[in-house]
This record gives C-alpha cells, sequence and structure tokens, in this order.
C-alpha cells in the first residue's frame, strides 16, 4: 500500500504513511480513486473544523504563529546552527509562494478561524499538482512542516477539533503521497 502511494521508506518507518489509516477506513481502488476520496474527506471535515472554530473568541498574535511554524520546520527537518529558519524566512517563503496567504500573513493578530485558514489555503496550494511540480523541493517541504505546525497549533487551543484534524491530516498525507 505504502508503495503504491508512493509514500517513502523513512516516512513509513516513522509511522507517518496515511496507508494504515486508509486500510482501516477500507479505502483501496486506483490513485484516482483514492485521490478522490482523500478530497472529500477533506471537503467533509473542513467546514466542521471551521464551525468549531469560528465560535472561538481566542486569537494568536502572527509572531507568534511564525515562530511556531519555525520551530515545527527546524525540528521536523533536524535543522541546526546556521540552517535553522527563522519566523521571518517563513512568513517570506508563505508570502511569495503563495499569494492568496499574503493578507493573512501580514496581519498583527489571527483568530483561531483565520489561523485555520491561513493552514487551509497552504494545504489546498500543497494538493495542487501544478504547484508541486512547479516549486523547489525545500520551499514545499517547508511549507507542508509549516501546514503541519499551524494546524498543530490550531488543534492544541481547541483540542475538540482533535479527532477532525486526525481524519483530515490523514488525507492531506494521502494527496501528498500520490502528488509526489
Amino acid at each position: 500500500y505504502n508503495s503504491g502511494l508512493g509514500v517513502s521508506k523513512k516516512v513509513a518507518q516513522s509511522g507517518k504513511s496515511p496507508a494504515k489509516q486508509l486500510i482501516k477506513d477500507g479505502v483501496v481502488g486506483t490513485a484516482q480513486g483514492i485521490y478522490s476520496r482523500a478530497q472529500g474527506i477533506i471537503d467533509d471535515v473542513d467546514p466542521k473544523i471551521n464551525s468549531i472554530l469560528t465560535k472561538s473568541d481566542k486569537a494568536i498574535k502572527s509572531d507568534a504563529i511564525f515562530t511556531s511554524l519555525a520551530d515545527g520546520i527546524n525540528k521536523a527537518a533536524g535543522n541546526e546552527g546556521s540552517d535553522l529558519f527563522t519566523s521571518s524566512e517563513i512568513r517570506q517563503i508563505i508570502q511569495d509562494s503563495i499569494p492568496q496567504a499574503r493578507t493573512l500573513a501580514t496581519k498583527e493578530t489571527l483568530t483561531l478561524a483565520e489561523a485555520n485558514k491561513l493552514r487551509q489555503i497552504m494545504d489546498r496550494t500543497l494538493g495542487d499538482r501544478a504547484f508541486s511540480g512547479a516549486t523547489l523541493p525545500f520551499k514545499k517541504d517547508a511549507l507542508y512542516d509549516a501546514s503541519n505546525s499551524l494546524r498543530g497549533l490550531v488543534q492544541k487551543l481547541a483540542p475538540e477539533t482533535k479527532e477532525l484534524f486526525k481524519q483530515y491530516a490523514t488525507s492531506v498525507g494521502t494527496i501528498k503521497a500520490l502528488n509526489n
């Protein structure tokens, strides 16, 4: 199943492969069928998450968001010393690579719903095959790690979204694997 999805041995060994969850959910078929099913789950779960977050009055300073994203990326990539990404670099990568995110990336404070919208924009862009083929691999990996970090931050501040985000993350991982 991992080889059919294009999941690397490293990802499979780290336990981050979506294969186990897909098998559990009974997802089988062609790559296009699996892609469509994963996109369907995303389309179903997104409004539910948004509904929960829209009701929240919590807000996050954007500097804290981008610092958290930089920390998450550096941890995921094993960066050290001069290889560390800064929050300013992450903000710039997002603004340069995803024009739709510029407005949110420049705000001083984001509500949980806005932080989630930024994550959604990043996920949609990463799921776009044209973007995946035209973007430098390190930027694509940085954006993927940033999206995961942002998902974790929103989930931490709104724990009632945890199970929905789990379904979402499995589907995003499936699409990413199929696009590689």
